[in-house]
């Protein structure tokens, strides 16, 4: 949920994790849209899980775990977002994803950021007012943090 000043000013991103998808959804225009981007698919490379002992392949969830950051500057947040079959984070700004014209017109707006780390699958995020990401990493039966 992304709240703004006022409760028609709140967006809500919802990840379509079969289809691919990154859908917002404006409260105020009570409307949808749907932007898709190859970041949004799985690595498969990354599709071998191995937790507490019991290993197994899958490779067909897309955006998994996203989180806010806290407002910005320009009056926008940042969205985090991975695929759970992958060790890297990814990222757009909320000024994109706010706007319904922007769905075809988008590509380089979304940014590739570092590699967590070998093993560091993820199922869900936080991120705290001071923009320090938490996460579980399934793999390693274990918290991470990210900032």
């Amino acid at each position: 949920m992304d709240i703004g000043s006022t409760c028609d000013d709140t967006y809500a991103y919802f990840s379509d994790e079969l289809g691919y998808g990154l859908v917002a959804y404006s409260w105020e225009q009570n409307k949808s849209w749907r932007f898709e981007h190859s970041y949004f698919m799985p690595d498969p490379l990354l599709g071998d899980f191995n937790i507490a002992g019991l290993n197994f392949q899958w490779g067909a969830e897309g955006i998994f775990g996203m989180a806010l950051s806290p407002i910005k500057q320009d009056g926008y947040r940042t969205l985090f977002f991975s695929p759970l079959a992958s060790n890297r984070e990814f990222a757009v700004s909320t000024r994109v994803l706010r706007d319904s014209t922007r769905v075809e017109d988008s590509y380089h707006d979304f940014v590739v950021l570092e590699s967590r780390a070998p093993n560091s699958h993820l199922t869900s995020k936080v991120m705290d007012d001071d923009g320090l990401m938490f996460f579980n990493l399934i793999d390693q039966n274990a918290i991470g943090c990210w900032h």
